[in-house]
């Protein structure tokens, strides 16, 4: 019976041909069409063959019809055409017979669409990261033509941060803009706030041609006065409600009032995690800025990098000021999309390529498993070989059984990826330099590409192995009960040897990096880390200052007060055992100041310089600390002790210096005078402290000079660190108590000392992480290809291990034959996986610090780990061997 579908589809069918021909043949072509319709039946996949095949041919006739022109040939070929690469008939059938053996062998299906998606899911994460860091373009217009610069400061700068009125003389650049990150202290409707911001040129925002979503940017007259800010989308909403009528009002940063002269799209996030952005004429007004700027411009159309840099660095020496010898530097110039991933490029890098060898091993795993599947279906294929089948069908049918176990891995690996990049972005929010990575329309072309080079990869061996069935072996396979041929058995072993080898080289370089880390982790700091708790206050210029703006005493009096306030107010909390102030704190990405460190007659002058074995000039960071803040970070002293408050006060400038700096003297140096810069400090020593490891555990111990912070009042920054038994219960109670010393001074960016060594090593342990995930997953699938292969040796071998049993042999022995296969197998993999791991260790020199790249002792416990695992995978196969009842084997035979 015709249903009204078929009905509407005949009347399409019919509207293909001219008038002329549906009046003379209208009535037996639907005649005849009806009639084959109903020899079809109801199935799906059949109805939609018939008509999709139907069209086809009316199209090739009607097109005959119509144009006149064409020649029998073109007919013909096109039918041909049509026959013999779109046969949809068989690729219908085929996609059917695909979909009944994903039911039929369900936990084979499961284990290689369990496999697969893994390996394609992580494959998506990885190359979703890289997508969006190194290859998507900003979201800026014609983005590479923006690039950043480094070693430009006389091209660019005489007076503050100005550089519009140069770019003219630049014919390579077509805008150019400074910016330095910083901060600034805003009220809210409960408390004070701290929120990040930038210093930038006019030529800022002309560098990146994004227009503002309200407003306006920053005049040219603002650049100098300031004045004048922007706000970002994200502020605009969460502090002043998306209320469009800002633009124009007051908003009040650092105790300044600023005029909202524009608000910028969401789009817009640079310098990253910015919410404001002011003018350079505003620069004392922020605290926190970086100490140098940075540099961007927008280059010209068809302009290179390299160009941009030589033009600098000729300008550089046109304008180099009288008596600075200037050095030979030449500029850096490098695309922005670059300069932002610089510090992750390499491991995302190492990353792709490690899961692109677990995808590989993926694709092994899943041949060696379909090998053993296709063995098991041998008579199948024979009898079809018998009964007409051609060889390539074979290789169609397993393309299709294989292409519909691939989409759906393909599927879940999809939903896996979007499951693991929020976990990464939840664990790791600030090692990418983007604010987010998605699975857009490439990264699906990428997965596609990878599901097709799966079902390819995969169906090759057992398409080949499926088509040398011959007919007259059919009753010989079917009743013999032998075993495959030593040809395929070869390549099942070699194929396992493969996935044991790669696993083996994924072990190692994900070993190092634990190794890495954890000895990182573990290095002595040269402070307490485990009760040690810190925040941050940024003090704006103004601080104390009087409406005047000339009493120095009440802005050094305002300062001194708060901080005795705050040392008293904290330390009065039970459970704190110490409080300390510090005007750069370990492991933190401030910069302290470096100065040129000179002591009479040791360092640093010329009666020093010129005496045979003595050291030459040093420079050492200059830090200020109150006298309290050696106890509170637990810095032990090695000789002499802190300042002493009644001295300064006196006007006596006592410094206290670090071990390392200690012995460049070279004797006793408490007492001695000492010097920094061109005589900015002049003070003594009093004391010597332990080293610290200031920029992180794998940088260098610094030389350091501590002087007393109530004889340098004026800093930005200041760290209040605490030493407390209970951190957690503290960092709760830290920014109400600072808010109760001064209201407008809140304090932010709490963490323990455990959370600053953990930012500090957070790409690294991003690396280490997707790392070890990928090559335990490697390691697990190795583990599942020695169990699958022994195993389907184990099944092949039932009637050889009952006659071995029935002539005498013990359990044991048949133990210990099949754990001797499974022996050679996994010894000559480790064997390969540490020849490739020794090669491939290169490629982690600049991602490990104190390990070698061929570390014997992470070789050694890798290629222990997959040994041990391979045996223990290769004994179950053989324990079920050792339980083979020879009585019914024989009786079977």
């Amino acid at each position: 019976m015709e249903s009204w579908l078929d009905r509407v589809l005949l009347r399409l069918l019919l509207g293909l041909y001219p008038r002329g021909f549906r009046k003379l043949y209208g009535e037996d072509l639907q005649m005849f069409v009806s009639t084959e319709r109903s020899g079809v039946g109801s199935e799906v996949g059949s109805v939609l063959s018939f008509w999709f095949v139907t069209f086809i041919d009316s199209t090739r006739v009607s097109v005959v019809l119509r144009v006149r022109g064409l020649s029998d040939a073109m007919a013909n070929f096109f039918d041909f055409f049509r026959r013999r690469f779109f046969p949809m008939d068989q690729i219908a059938n085929d996609m059917r017979l695909g979909f009944r053996s994903v039911f039929r062998r369900f936990n084979f299906s499961v284990i290689v669409i369990a496999t697969l998606s893994i390996a394609i899911g992580a494959t998506t994460v990885i190359f979703a990261a890289i997508n969006s860091v190194l290859l998507q373009p900003l979201p800026f217009p014609d983005s590479e033509r923006i690039v950043h610069l480094e070693g430009a400061p006389f091209a660019f700068t005489s007076n503050g941060m100005s550089v519009s009125d140069r770019v003219p003389a630049l014919s390579t650049i077509e805008a150019a803009g400074i910016y330095a990150t910083g901060g600034a202290n805003v009220g809210s409707d409960a408390r004070t706030v701290r929120i990040n911001g930038a210093q930038v040129s006019r030529g800022f925002f002309e560098t990146f041609r994004v227009p503002a979503e309200h407003g306006r940017f920053l005049m040219p007259q603002e650049e100098e006065t300031g004045g004048a800010v922007v706000l970002s989308n994200d502020l605009w909403r969460t502090l002043l409600g998306a209320d469009t009528g800002v633009v124009g009002s007051t908003l009040r940063l650092n105790g300044e009032n600023f005029s909202v002269v524009g608000i910028m799209p969401a789009s817009f996030d640079f310098p990253r995690g910015s919410q404001f952005w002011v003018s350079t004429g505003a620069l004392p007004m922020m605290s926190g800025a970086a100490l140098a700027p940075s540099y961007v411009a927008r280059i010209g159309p068809d302009r290179y990098p390299l160009a941009v840099a030589e033009e600098l660095d000729a300008l550089n020496r046109s304008r180099v000021p009288d008596g600075v010898d200037y050095e030979e530097a030449f500029p850096s110039v490098t695309r922005l999309r670059d300069h932002q991933a610089r510090d992750v490029q390499k491991p995302l890098l190492v990353l792709l390529g490690t899961v692109g060898v677990v995808l590989l091993v993926a694709c092994l795993n899943v041949t060696n498993l379909y090998l053993s599947q296709v063995s098991r279906r041998k008579n199948e294929f024979v009898l079809r070989v018998a009964l007409g089948a051609s060889k390539s069908r074979f290789v169609t049918q397993l393309l299709a059984e294989t292409g519909v176990l691939a989409v759906c891995a393909g599927i879940f690996g999809t939903l896996l990826a979007r499951l693991g990049i929020v976990v990464i972005q939840a664990e790791f929010p600030d090692v990418l330099p983007v604010t987010g990575v998605s699975i857009d329309a490439t990264v699906m072309t990428m997965a596609t590409m990878v599901v097709v080079g799966c079902t390819m990869a995969v169906s090759l061996a057992p398409a080949l192995y499926a088509g040398r069935s011959e007919s007259n072996g059919a009753l010989r396979v079917q009743s013999s009960g032998m075993t495959d041929g030593r040809r395929w058995t070869k390549l099942r072993d070699v194929l396992l040897v493969a996935q044991i080898a790669l696993a083996l080289v994924l072990v190692f370089g994900s070993g190092l990096l634990v190794r890495t880390f954890t000895g990182l982790y573990n290095t002595e700091l040269g402070f307490a880390r485990d009760e040690v708790i810190t925040t941050k206050v940024s003090f704006p210029a103004n601080f104390g200052r009087r409406p005047d703006g000339n009493d120095l005493a009440q802005r050094k009096s305002a300062r001194y007060d708060f901080y005795d306030r705050v040392q008293s107010r904290i330390g009065g909390t039970p459970g704190v055992l110490g409080v300390g102030l510090v005007s750069n704190l370990p492991l933190d990405p401030s910069i302290g100041v470096g100065m040129p460190v000179k002591v009479p007659g040791y360092i640093g002058d010329p009666v020093s310089d010129s005496t045979a074995g003595t050291p030459e000039s040093v420079a050492a960071t200059f830090q200020m600390a109150s006298s309290t803040y050696f106890e509170a970070m637990g810095i032990p002293f090695v000789v002499g002790e802190t300042f002493n408050r009644v001295a300064a006060d006196d006007g006596l400038v006592e410094t206290v210096i670090s071990r390392s700096l200690a012995e460049r003297i070279g004797t006793d140096p408490i007492g001695m005078p000492i010097t920094m810069g061109r005589s900015i400090v002049e003070g003594v020593i009093v004391g010597v402290v332990e080293n610290v490891r200031s920029n992180g555990p794998s940088s260098r111990q610094r030389d350091e000079v501590y002087i007393l912070l109530h004889q340098w009042p004026f800093v930005n920054d200041v760290f209040i660190a605490v030493r407390t038994t209970s951190p957690g219960a503290l960092a709760a109670l830290i920014p109400d108590i600072v808010d109760e010393v001064h209201p407008d001074l809140p304090s932010y960016a709490t963490r323990t000392a455990d959370q600053l060594l953990d930012n500090s090593l957070a790409r690294r342990r991003f690396s280490m992480t997707l790392m070890s995930l990928l090559g335990s997953i490697a390691l697990i699938l190795a583990v599942l290809g020695v169990y699958g292969t022994i195993s389907h040796s184990v099944s092949l071998r039932e009637r050889e291990i009952g006659v071995r049993m029935a002539l005498g042999a013990s359990p044991g022995a048949i133990k210990l034959m099949v754990l001797t296969r499974v022996g050679i197998l996994v010894g000559v993999g480790v064997s390969f996986g540490i020849v490739g791991a020794i090669n491939v260790g290169a490629v982690f020199r600049n991602m490990v610090y104190g390990v070698s790249t061929s570390d014997p002792v992470v070789l050694f416990v890798g290629a222990l780990m997959v040994s041990v695992a391979g045996i223990v995978a290769g004994y179950l196969p053989s324990a079920v061997a050792a339980k083979i009842d020879p009585m019914s084997i024989l009786k079977e035979s």
